[in-house]
């Protein structure tokens, strides 16, 4: 305690300290760094694409891992899954019952997004330990409505043929209304809504809603057979903001996906193509956010997730699955700034967590658990000089008003472009980690240690650069060990590695292009061996183009380097690097109308994300975006 004392008192003196005033220009460089990405609104919309997954996807040193059975694996840095913390509209968003505190990423809303922050390195002094890798902020709210109601409708249509010289096949199969699935197809269609209405000046109201049908092929290699989803879902948003200083918002969602799904042969560890197996996942939430601008911001959430894996003995491999994971989470957070001028700022939060899972075999309660994480925080900025920022936190964290330890961070920047910083982080295991049928109770907390160096500069008004090296350790990293397999600490983990960001923008040739370019060495000191599903190489280069301010086109390429996994009992597995290519064309007929077509996997790759799961063949869509 004596620790947390100690920079407690000496982030409070950095606030006295700050009494000269400074004339500091804060000049927002509007480029992507590889500390911190912004996707806006208007890139998400270009995109098309499907899923936030896909975004995600494009940014160096960030992996994507899926399999049937649980949300998608977020890597970054080295780091696990339940090292991503994920924010929407600030609110942190997961549902308890999973392995590592995650949500299905794939069932939300695209269109109603708008803007993503992809913030690199440990933030666990402001979010805690969930936030040991970084932080994931999605926002859904629009900044500005311009018109009293404006209504934007999109409709989506999709196939996927194992190669694009089936193109005229599948034409007259349509024209005779016997459209037929052959060998890895996927089928798609989609209908979104989204209304900004703004009742009152003071009010404004936005809704989304979401209805989709999916065909998808099978993660089987070379299996011809499909499986049928039905994803929905609804948010609405009301602000309150009576003047410029002040913000009230009330978010209310609810989501539902209906599928049927493969399942992994329990030999070799692939995926095995089932009948009947039904995967259904229900969840509604709330959330209340009052803020004051740079002073107060409190908020208020609960999330609610039902997760049901159906299937019968007859149907299946081996005996009839019935499992139900039910989780509860409320969050209460509160955020102060008691100081804030051109050389200082000073935050103090407080924030509390509620974690409730239930799960249940054959409607035989197997656990029903709950916990309670607590922290206290505080972090000062203070400029030295107009080149010099120095910035310190500290956390106090604690579990159901136990101390459990304190974190730290440290980081210096200089002239705006040089970044030295450090962090540590503390993240207590799952209730999924602990108490489900693969659970250990005995596994200790994760820590971490993160270091970095960047650099970053625009160099001209159309070029921008930036590159950073990492240090990653983690202590007592959560790993499934064994067989039967357990839930175990392994005693330590460290991941090195760099990143290159370079964004170039023609103006007058209405042309951008962006590159990064990631590596890193994830080991496992324990064995002395790689960490599963991070690839060592990522890279993406993006170019797009405008003509005539009508059309656009774009293409992308993402390549992920090969990478370990785990299969049967203990053995491991590799699974190969794959490159693929992405392109979008959208033509605007007006303000109110326009068309897209995109085409993922372009090339018709088979690849996989995690051992024994592909996905395979080119999918492509085609649709309408008008608003009224």
């Amino acid at each position: 305690m004596n620790q947390s004392l100690f920079f407690f008192s000496l982030i409070f003196s950095l606030s006295a300290f700050a009494i000269q005033d400074l004339q500091v220009d804060v000049v927002d460089q509007n480029f992507n760094s590889s500390n911190k990405i912004v996707i806006t609104a208007e890139q998400i919309k270009k995109s098309h694409a499907t899923t936030l997954t896909q975004i995600l996807s494009g940014e160096a040193n960030i992996s994507v891992a899926s399999t049937s059975f649980q949300p998608n694996s977020i890597y970054l840095r080295g780091g696990d899954s339940s090292h991503v913390l994920i924010l929407i509209d600030g609110v942190p968003t997961y549902d308890p019952s999973t392995v590592q505190r995650t949500i299905n990423l794939s069932n939300l809303n695209l269109k109603n997004i708008q803007k993503i922050e992809i913030i690199k390195g440990s933030q666990s002094v402001l979010y805690g330990g969930q936030a040991m890798s970084g932080v994931i902020s999605i926002h859904t709210f629009p900044e500005k409505a311009d018109h009293k109601s404006d209504l934007q409708t999109t409709i989506e249509l999709a196939t996927g043929p194992s190669s694009p010289f089936n193109f005229y096949e599948n034409k007259l199969k349509l024209e005779y209304k016997k459209l037929e699935y052959k060998k890895q197809e996927t089928a798609l269609f989609g209908l979104n809504l989204l209304n900004t209405y703004v009742p009152h000046p003071a009010f404004t109201i936005s809704t989304a809603l979401n209805s989709k049908y999916v065909q998808a092929s099978s993660p089987v290699l070379d299996s011809s057979k499909t499986y049928p989803q039905k994803l929905g879902s609804a948010d609405t948003t009301i602000q309150y903001k009576n003047s410029e200083i002040q913000n009230t918002l009330l978010r209310l969602n609810y989501s539902d996906d209906r599928s049927q799904i493969a399942t992994t042969d329990s030999i070799s560890f692939k995926a095995a193509d089932a009948e009947n197996f039904a995967a259904n996942t229900e969840s509604y939430g709330l959330a209340l956010t009052h803020k004051i601008k740079d002073l107060f911001q409190i908020s208020f959430s609960h999330q609610s997730t039902r997760r049901l894996f159906l299937q019968n003995e007859l149907d299946g491999l081996g005996s009839a699955t019935d499992q139900d994971y039910r989780g509860r989470l409320y969050v209460a957070r509160c955020d102060f700034q008691p100081v804030n001028t051109s050389t200082h700022q000073l935050f103090v939060g407080y924030s509390y967590d509620q974690e409730e899972m239930k799960s249940l075999n054959a409607n035989v309660t197997e656990s029903d658990h709950q916990n309670q994480n607590e922290g206290l925080y505080l972090k000062s900025e203070t400029y030295f000089t107009p080149q010099l920022l120095f910035e310190i936190g500290a956390r106090h964290q604690m579990s159901k008003l136990q101390a459990v330890d304190n974190t730290y961070q440290i980081g210096f920047t200089y002239d705006k472009q040089w970044k030295v910083e450090h962090s540590t982080g503390l993240k207590n295991p799952s209730l999924f980690q602990l108490y489900s049928s693969y659970g250990n109770s005995n596994l200790q907390p994760e820590k971490a240690k993160n270091s970095s160096l960047s650099f970053e500069n625009k160099i001209s008004e159309q070029i921008f650069f930036s590159a950073t090296v990492f240090d990653a350790q983690f202590e007592n990293l959560i790993a499934i060990r064994g067989s039967p397999a357990t839930y175990k600490n392994i005693s330590a983990t460290r991941t090195v590695g760099a990143e290159v960001m370079t964004s170039i923008r023609f103006v007058d040739l209405a042309t951008n292009i962006n590159l990064s370019l990631g590596y890193q060495e994830p080991k496992d000191l324990s064995l002395n061996s790689w960490l599963v599903r991070r690839p060592l190489r990522t890279a993406s280069f993006k170019i797009s183009k405008n003509f005539f301010e009508k059309l656009d086109l774009s293409a992308e390429l993402n390549h992920t380097g090969s990478r370990r996994d785990r299969g049967a009992g203990v053995s491991y597995h590799t699974i190969s690097d794959y490159t693929l290519l992405n392109v979008v064309a959208n033509y605007t007929f007006g303000e109110d109308l326009s068309a897209f077509i995109r085409s993922d996997n372009a090339t018709d790759q088979k690849y996989q994300t995690a051992y024994g799961f592909y996905t395979q063949g080119i999918l492509s869509k085609a649709g309408l975006e008008f608003s009224f």
